[in-house]
């Protein structure tokens, strides 16, 4: 059976015990951490792990509930390294949110605060990874990870990699990634040695997971910044040499912003000067981005590569360059082109999976994620769902070339790259069930918004608890608008809000009539917050 072991020997085995695995920040101390002393990091946890979770059973999952750290993957390695399976949490999930998760992973642990509002064993992760010596007396390695989406009102999404899955699905990305023209030219140019990736997105997505290990096992230089402030990542792509990031939509705009904001001229020449000249190449995350960045990047001579995906599809189905032909001069939502080892098509109109065309894109293949958990059992992907991987997504494929045309089907992808789930967030505001005709949330411009209709106009306590209600859930998922229309919302045949047609609804009664909507920013309504 293959365990966690590969995936770990995948990252740390290919180079010299001296080789700068990464580099961090104690205060404004510069710490650099050489292969073998990672190494002996991951065995020193790993040896306070089996002492203080050496009752439970081999096998359990485990949390970890913390943000991006140095130390992240060493604690990941050990607990694999003890026998466990680790199960990765938002480090700002709620109590409801971790309670929802720990049942249906039946938890064993969580790795987290010092006392996490639960009811099972929570180990600091603060104290943990102070530990540099020693090393697990029975080293009996676990073989599965599990990223967790969502279960806010107990709607948990599970999805679980087998350790043989997720190493050769790290090891197709390198080479495809790593092998491409743009990255091999930074290769001669620097040398390896040079090529420095900088930490940024949260190692709980799979985006965020897979990039380390990728580049990693490559032989780059992981750079953990002071904090995730734009600034302190701008400072140290320019002041130690970085040489790629990561990202989703949101942040590489913050980033490129502070150097708009610090030129009177964009080019190559002033791009170099303010990040530096071994600042050459990114990843950004999914089909949407904003089409302005594709002349900007071309301008200042920057690679910037593509990557749609979803975490089931192990992070990665097309990818492309945004400075390519075929996306600079193309149809806008280019993709890119089929990699990490699927069999794609989409869904037609007559319900076919067809190699070309327009429809939802669903794929088949060895790089799909394993199975789910549920009340802490596992179950097969393949045996509940079958082999096809619908993403929710509809494209437009053309020979190669795959085009995103938005979402398929209720969920809301944010300029974060969070998902946010419209039936779950329906159930955040279920309250209104019995104080209104009819509401729905639905997404606009990719933005969560909320229609009601069938309320009383004279009752202010209404947008005043939508408020408190709004200001109770995690930053990423709160609604930015509410809008109260005094006409009956657009049905489906079964007598259901019709999400799809509100937004056109919307825009027409507005034009048409701006008396029968009334737009409330829920953001900025100071009278009715307590």
């Amino acid at each position: 059976m293959i365990t966690l072991e590969a995936l770990y020997r995948d990252v740390v085995c290919g180079f010299p015990s001296d080789y700068p695995f990464l580099e961090y920040y104690e205060g404004d101390d510069k710490k650099v951490l050489y292969r073998e002393d990672f190494e002996k990091k991951t065995k020193a946890i790993a040896a306070v792990l089996e002492k203080k979770l050496g009752v439970l059973k081999k096998g359990s999952f485990i949390g970890i509930k913390h943000a991006t750290h140095p130390f992240w993957f060493a604690t990941l390695y050990a607990l694999g390294m003890c026998g466990f399976n680790v199960m990765f949490l938002d480090e700002n999930a709620n109590e409801t949110v971790l309670n929802n998760c720990i049942k249906m992973g039946n938890l064993a642990a969580v790795i987290g605060k010092e006392k996490e509002a639960c009811l099972i064993p929570t180990i600091n992760f603060e104290e943990l990874v102070k530990a540099n010596e020693g090393e697990p007396q029975n080293k009996i390695w676990g073989e599965m990870i599990c990223l967790c989406t969502s279960g806010t009102t107990g709607i948990c999404k599970s999805v679980v990699f087998k350790a043989e899955t997720i190493t050769r699905i790290q090891r197709v990305l390198r080479a495809t990634l790593l092998g491409h023209l743009y990255s091999l030219d930074s290769c001669y140019e620097l040398g390896i040695d040079k090529m420095k990736v900088l930490a940024t997105l949260p190692m709980r997505h799979i985006f965020g997971f897979e990039v380390p290990s990728i580049y990693w096992g490559f032989g780059c230089t992981l750079v953990f910044p002071k904090n995730q402030g734009v600034l302190e990542l701008v400072r140290v792509i320019k002041e130690d040499n970085i040489w790629m990031t990561y990202g989703v939509p949101a942040l590489w705009k913050t980033i490129f912003n502070v150097y708009k904001n610090s030129t009177e001229e964009i080019n190559q020449k002033t791009f170099e000067e303010f990040f530096g000249k071994s600042f050459k190449n990114g990843l950004i995350g999914g089909a949407k981005f904003d089409e302005d960045m594709k002349p900007f990047l071309a301008k200042v001579g920057f690679k910037m590569g593509n990557t749609y995906g979803q975490t089931e599809t192990g992070g990665a189905i097309s990818l492309g360059y945004l400075t390519e032909p075929k996306s600079m001069n193309g149809l806008a939502g280019y993709s890119g082109q089929l990699f990490n080892g699927h069999k794609a098509g989409v869904i037609n109109a007559n319900g076919e999976w067809v190699a070309s065309g327009k429809g939802e894109l669903a794929v088949a293949g060895l790089n799909i994620y394993d199975g789910f958990l549920k009340d802490g059992k596992y179950y097969s992907r393949e045996a509940e769902y079958g082999k096809l991987q619908r993403t929710g997504d509809m494209f437009f494929i053309e020979g190669d070339d795959y085009y995103c045309m938005g979402r398929a089907d209720n969920m809301i992808i944010n300029d974060a790259g969070e998902n946010i789930y419209v039936e779950e967030l329906e159930e955040d505001f279920s309250f209104l069930k019995n104080k209104t005709k009819q509401y729905a949330t639905v997404g606009v411009n990719n933005k969560p918004i909320l229609v009601i209709y069938g309320h009383d106009e004279k009752d202010e306590s209404l947008l005043k608890e939508i408020v408190n209600v709004n200001k109770k859930l995690p930053h990423y998922k709160r609604v930015e608008n509410a809008y109260l229309v005094n006409k009956q919302l657009p049905v489906t045949s079964k007598n259901e809000v019709d999400r799809k047609a509100i937004e056109e609804t919307l825009r027409l009664r507005m034009k048409a009539d701006k008396e029968s909507v009334r737009k409330y920013n829920l953001r900025s309504l100071s009278k009715f917050v307590s």
